[in-house]
């Protein structure tokens, strides 16, 4: 992953989420305080704030949580600061009050296909048999 996107200033990444609270700005910005030479950029998709240090992937800022997928920069974070953070193969992360689980969301119901009565074939949602015309 490359640096990439817009500059945003610490100002600028605070603001990002009007939901965050005083809390998730505080934690955030011990985040970026214990990154030395912390450059912050949104990319075009906007999803997400990277944060760069010296050309490494340092931190990833996302609306409810803090991702630091190199371990090492976690490490320099203020201690108690992070209380809750987790762990597993790919870094380190902390839930921020915004976080919110994904449910799996509920999807569509399968329509039955409708058959061509000329040759048994399924009909497309166009509605005209790709077979018969």
């Amino acid at each position: 992953m490359a640096m990439q996107g817009r500059v945003l200033s610490q100002t600028e990444v605070l603001k990002w989420v009007e939901a965050w609270d005083y809390t998730d700005r505080a934690q955030i910005t011990a985040a970026l305080d214990a990154i030395p030479n912390a450059v912050c950029t949104r990319p075009p998709s906007g999803g997400y704030i990277g944060v760069w240090s010296n050309d490494r992937h340092a931190l990833v800022i996302r609306p409810g949580y803090l991702e630091w997928p190199a371990g090492r920069w976690a490490r320099d974070l203020p201690p108690g600061t992070f209380p809750d953070m987790r762990e597993d193969e790919h870094g380190q992360w902390h839930l921020l009050s915004t976080f919110r689980a994904r449910d799996g969301g509920h999807g569509t119901e399968e329509r039955p296909a409708e058959i061509c009565p000329i040759c048994n074939l399924a009909i497309p949602l166009s509605g005209v048999c790709d077979n018969c015309g």
